[in-house]
C-alpha cells in the first residue's frame, strides 16, 4: 500500500464515529501496513479498527505492533477470538507472543497442538528470545543426502500437497545423514536446474553458513548481513539441524536494535506507545529528567566552589557554556562509535586498546585544533591574553577527557552488563559539564589569582 492510501485510511478512520464501513477496504491490505496504521491512532480510535479486521489477519498484526500497542490489542479481545487468531500461527510466532497472552489462552492453543507441534513448541521456548533458537522456526525441508533431485523434487511437491503451503522464504533443502547431522545445503535454483538423477550428495553446499542455538541474535543478524542470506540453519553444538532462521525474523532484529540506539540515549523505551496512556509515558520520562536534574545540580555546585573567581572576572562565566558544549559533542561522538561498535561485535579484547589510543588521539588533534581557534577568538573577543591561554588550554584537556570519556564508559557498562545506549550519556553529561567546568575555572582560579 503506497503513504498517500495509507493516510486517506488513517484520516477516514479519524474522522468517522463509525468505520464499519471500511471494513473491505481494510481487510485487502497487508498486516504490516494494518499495524502501522493501527500505531498512529489514539488508543480510544484502535478499538473500532481492531473490531472490523479479520481473525486470520490479527495474528499476524499483534506481530508487528509495539509491546504496548499489543497488550492493548489483546486487552479488547475476547478469549475465544484470540485462541482462533493464535492458533493460526506458527511456532515461533506464537512462542514470540505468549508472553503477553493471558495464561488459559496459551494452554488453549498448546491444546490444539498435536504432539509433534507441542514439542516443537516448548523446544523453542526453552531459549532466550535474543538467541538462534529463539529466533528460529521448525518449518524446514530435510533430505537424506543420498536420494536424487527427482527425489528431492516429489517430497517437496509431497509437503506442499500436504501443508497447501511450503516453508516461508523457501530458497534451498537442508541435507542430512541418517543419523539427522547437518551435512549441508542444496540451493532451489541447483534442484530445478540439473539434470533429476543426480544424487544430493554430489551436489551438496558443505561450507554453507549455520549458526548454533545459542548464537545471540544480533550476531545472527551480522552473520546474515556479512553474507547477504535469505535462510540459514540454526545446529545444536553436537552438529544436529533443529530449525531455520529466515530474513524477516533478522529485519525485526536490525529494526528494533536501530530503535533502542536512536532512542535509549535520550532516556526512552523502544517498546513505547507514541499515542497511548500519558501516564505510562511519563514513567518513561521523569526518571530520565530526574537524572538530568541531578547533572545540573552537581554543575551547578562545581561552578559554586569558584564563585568569587566568576565575581571578579565575569568573562569566566561568559567562556564556561563554550567549554561544556564542545565537550559534550566530542564524548558524544566517541560515546556513540563505542556503542554502535559493541552492538555490531566489532570490538573485542585484542582491539579495545588500539581503539582507546586512537580515540585519545582523535581527542588531542581536535582539541588542539578548536583549542588555537577559540584563543584567537576570546582574545579578539575580551582582549585578555592571559585568560584566553588558559581558556585554550582548559577546552583542549576538557577535549581529551570527553574522547576518553566517551570511550571507556560503555566498555566499562558492558563489562558490568548495563546497556550502554541507555546509561551512557547519562554519565557523560555528568562528566562533560561537571568536569569541563571544574578543569577551567580551577586553572583560571589558580592563575589568575
Amino acid at each position: 500500500m503506497n503513504n498517500h492510501k495509507e493516510k486517506v485510511l488513517l484520516k477516514k478512520i479519524l474522522n468517522n464515529d463509525s468505520i464499519d464501513f471500511l471494513s473491505d477496504e481494510i481487510n485487502k491490505i497487508h498486516p504490516g501496513e494494518i499495524s502501522e496504521i493501527i500505531e498512529q491512532l489514539p488508543e480510544n480510535k484502535r478499538g473500532g479498527l481492531w473490531n472490523i479486521i479479520h481473525p486470520k489477519l490479527k495474528g499476524e498484526i499483534l506481530l508487528e505492533v509495539h509491546d504496548e500497542v499489543r497488550k492493548q490489542l489483546i486487552s479488547i479481545t475476547n478469549e475465544e477470538d484470540l485462541i482462533d487468531t493464535i492458533s493460526g500461527l506458527q511456532l515461533d510466532e506464537i512462542a514470540d507472543l505468549d508472553e503477553n497472552l493471558p495464561e488459559n489462552v496459551v494452554e488453549a492453543v498448546i491444546q490444539q497442538m498435536d504432539l509433534q507441534k507441542r514439542q516443537g513448541y516448548e523446544s523453542i521456548k526453552s531459549y532466550p528470545n535474543n538467541t538462534a533458537g529463539g529466533l528460529m522456526d521448525l518449518d524446514y525441508i530435510a533430505i537424506r543426502a543420498d536420494v536424487t533431485i527427482n527425489v528431492a523434487l516429489r517430497y517437496i511437491k509431497y509437503i506442499r500437497n500436504k501443508y497447501n503451503v511450503l516453508p516461508e522464504h523457501f530458497d534451498s533443502i537442508y541435507v542430512i545423514n541418517t543419523d539427522d547431522d547437518f551435512i549441508g545445503t542444496v540451493s532451489l535454483s541447483e534442484l530445478i536446474s540439473l539434470p533429476s538423477n543426480i544424487i544430493l550428495k554430489n551436489i551438496i553446499n558443505k561450507s554453507s553458513i549455520t549458526v548454533t542455538d545459542m548464537t545471540s541474535a544480533k550476531k545472527v543478524a551480522k552473520v546474515f548481513e556479512d553474507h547477504d542470506l535469505i535462510s540459514i540453519p540454526v545446529l545444536s553444538d553436537k552438529n544436529k539441524l533443529l530449525g531455520r532462521i529466515t530474513i524477516d525474523d533478522i529485519v525485526d532484529v536490525i529494526r528494533e536494535e536501530g530503535e533502542k540506539l536512536a532512542m535509549r540515549p535520550f532516556g526512552l523505551s523502544e517498546k513505547i506507545d507514541m499515542f497511548g496512556s500519558i501516564t505510562k509515558t511519563i514513567r518513561y520520562r521523569i526518571l530520565w529528567s530526574g537524572l538530568n536534574l541531578i547533572n545540573a545540580f552537581l554543575a551547578a555546585f562545581v561552578i559554586s566552589l569558584f564563585s568569587d573567581s566568576i565575581d571578579k572576572i565575569v568573562s569566566l562565566a561568559i567562556l564556561m557554556p563554550v567549554i561544556a558544549t564542545m565537550g559534550g559533542v566530542v564524548g558524544n561522538q566517541s560515546l556513540t562509535l563505542v556503542t554502535r561498535g559493541i552492538a555490531l561485535d566489532q570490538i573485542t579484547k585484542e582491539n579495545k586498546f588500539i581503539l582507546f589510543k586512537r580515540e585519545l588521539f582523535i581527542g588531542f588533534l581536535n582539541g588542539l585544533i578548536w583549542a588555537i581557534i577559540v584563543l584567537l577568538v576570546s582574545y579578539l573577543w575580551i582582549g585578555n591574553l592571559l585568560l584566553s591561554i588558559i581558556f585554550g588550554l582548559s577546552l583542549l584537556l576538557s577535549l581529551m577527557l570527553n574522547a576518553t570519556a566517551g570511550t571507556l564508559i560503555p566498555l566499562i557498562l558492558t563489562k558490568l552488563k548495563i546497556d550502554p545506549a541507555l546509561a551512557g550519556s547519562v554519565i557523560l553529561v555528568a562528566i562533560s559539564d561537571g568536569a569541563g567546568f571544574f578543569i577551567f575555572l580551577s586553572i583560571s582560579t589558580i592563575i589568575l589569582f
